[in-house]
């Protein structure tokens, strides 16, 4: 199921990558509502992917190979008010 595989990426970034407080609420808001998770299942795969591939410090050198915090906040809003 589609929210377990999010709570679970969301588990280990938090564990695992620094991953922050702010953007973590943020998700477990979204995981909180079945009908936005259905009806913006694309999103929600590709944050889940991007919680995978989360650096903080993504953006601090000349080459960014990793997800961003900026990134990750862009799909949220999508997720939440698009």
């Amino acid at each position: 199921m589609l929210a377990d595989k999010l709570k679970e990426s969301l588990q280990y970034s938090q564990d695992n990558l620094e991953f922050t407080n702010f953007l973590a609420r943020e998700i477990e808001i979204i995981m909180e509502e079945p009908e936005l998770m259905e009806s913006k299942k694309e999103l929600i795969e590709s944050l889940i992917f991007q919680l995978s591939d989360y650096d903080p410090y993504a953006e601090a050198g000349c080459c960014k190979d990793a997800t961003s915090p900026e990134d990750i906040k862009k799909t949220i809003n999508s997720i939440l008010y698009k």
